[in-house]
């Protein structure tokens, strides 16, 4: 009959009945449930008896549980906290430098244009040049010069003007003379 009440008590709980660590002997059982008494002063309450034999009440037994779930939970969110934070810190420093490796792009895209603008703008303004038959083209500060003119001095003239604009670093002179 106590083991009947402690069994019901304890599915009221959502609790294993009182069970003695060694489970294939009545002498267990009884000791269990007599610990169980014991420790409630009566026949009518559950009990829980763990692995060690230690013997406590089923709102003991899940406040224990609950302060363990807790600890865990609080542990592994300690620790995705922390994976998360490492994880968003390298995609900052990802962003970081490749909005700098765009930008450096960017920027040097802008100044060989600007490079090639005022070539262009050199070569036209020359009296002595048929600055509209040259093409200019710059690469990371390099100025190609390609096309035809009527002599070489056209053509040293023309090199002569690309590397005084401020910002080339050479000047690859690939201009035909007819």
């Amino acid at each position: 009959m106590k083991t009947l009440i402690a069994t019901l008590i304890a599915a009221a709980f959502a609790i294993a009945p009182v069970q003695a660590q060694d489970k294939t002997t009545e002498a267990g059982k009884a000791e269990a449930i007599a610990k169980c008494e014991k420790m409630t002063g009566t026949t009518g309450k559950a009990c829980v008896v763990d692995a060690n034999g230690n013997v406590t009440t089923p709102g003991a037994a899940i406040a224990e549980r609950t302060r363990d779930a807790v600890a865990t939970v609080k542990e592994k969110t300690g620790a995705a906290v922390d994976r998360t934070k490492e994880m968003a810190s390298g995609a900052t420093r990802k962003t970081g430098d490749a909005a700098d490796r765009a930008g450096d792009r960017t920027a040097r895209a802008a100044s060989d244009t600007a490079i090639t603008t005022k070539v262009k703008a050199g070569l036209v303004a020359e009296p002595d040049l048929s600055g509209m038959q040259i093409g200019v083209d710059t690469k990371g500060g390099v100025v190609m010069l390609s096309g035809v003119v009527k002599s070489k001095t056209e053509a040293d003239r023309a090199a002569k003007v690309a590397k005084s604009i401020d910002g080339v670093t050479s000047v690859k002179n690939e201009i035909k003379v007819k």
